[in-house]
């Protein structure tokens, strides 16, 4: 929305669905340009890269959360 996106991005959070509910399981404090979801995995839960203006990070899920992994 407008209240959440700037001209650095977008503020962004990564829910995990489980039955009817959602958990989050990671917020950005800071602007993301953009989420993939890669095909890769660790400990079973896809691997994520973001792209924000200044960097590219990898996500890999350590069992509990996804741990960001500057690449």
């Amino acid at each position: 929305s407008d209240d959440t996106c700037g001209t650095a991005g977008c503020l962004s959070s990564i829910f995990l669905q489980h039955e009817n509910s959602f958990k989050a399981v990671q917020d950005f404090v800071y602007a993301v340009k953009s989420i993939t979801v890669l095909d890769t995995y660790t400990n079973t839960m896809r691997d994520i890269r973001i792209h924000t203006n200044t960097a590219t990070h990898d996500l890999e899920w350590d069992g509990h959360t996804y741990i960001v992994r500057p690449i």
